[in-house]
């Protein structure tokens, strides 16, 4: 494996490892969607990575040739919102969302609240409902432990009150492996 820096015709630029004259091991790309910096394989982002798109989102976890996969974590600038999710092609499929102390944990699809879930308002009322397509369909209010604490790579997210009920990224030595969210008794993620 060889390093190097190139600049490919459709004006990508790349700096980091090659491998038969592909983007492969640590690098860096530069391309119209923003800057990538992590690992590749065979040409792909592929590995531990995060993606700064030029709209000011940014996606920091696992990649599979090319698209996101397993667990990361997707900051969505415009609405000041963050996803800490499992990821499957791309798309999230289980996780948690937080915007202005809302919460919500359970599944997605195509974006969207899907299946049973929890919404936590800033108040710390919520909602263990049903959602279709982002809407509630049943469900009940109940007084439940908001607080969220994710890793991903060596970054630390917290909603814990020390922390004012922010998501804060913060750099720790030594932290303990922590678990996301779990499933409240007898729910299970449907992958089907």
């Amino acid at each position: 494996m060889s390093v190097g820096t190139y600049c490919y015709a459709d004006g990508v630029l790349y700096h980091g490892g090659f491998q038969n004259r592909r983007k492969h091991g640590r690098g860096t790309s530069v391309n119209e969607e923003g800057v990538y910096e992590g690992e590749f394989c065979n040409g792909e982002r592929h590995g531990f990575g995060t993606m700064w798109f030029d709209n000011g989102d940014k996606y920091r976890g696992n990649w599979y040739e090319g698209l996101f996969q397993g667990k990361g974590v997707y900051y969505v600038r415009s609405s000041n919102s963050y996803y800490y999710a499992h990821w499957n092609d791309g798309k999230k499929v289980h996780g948690t969302w937080v915007r202005d102390k809302n919460i919500y944990s359970g599944p997605f699809e195509d974006g969207l609240f899907n299946g049973k879930g929890i919404y936590t308002y800033p108040n710390g009322t919520a909602i263990e409902a049903t959602f279709q397509r982002g809407r509630v369909v049943s469900g009940s209010e109940r007084e439940v432990d908001s607080q969220l604490e994710w890793t991903v790579g060596n970054d630390f997210y917290s909603s814990r009150p020390e922390d004012k009920g922010n998501i804060v990224p913060q750099r720790f030595k030594n932290v303990a492996p922590l678990r996301p969210p779990a499933f409240p008794d007898g729910w299970e993620l449907d992958s089907s």
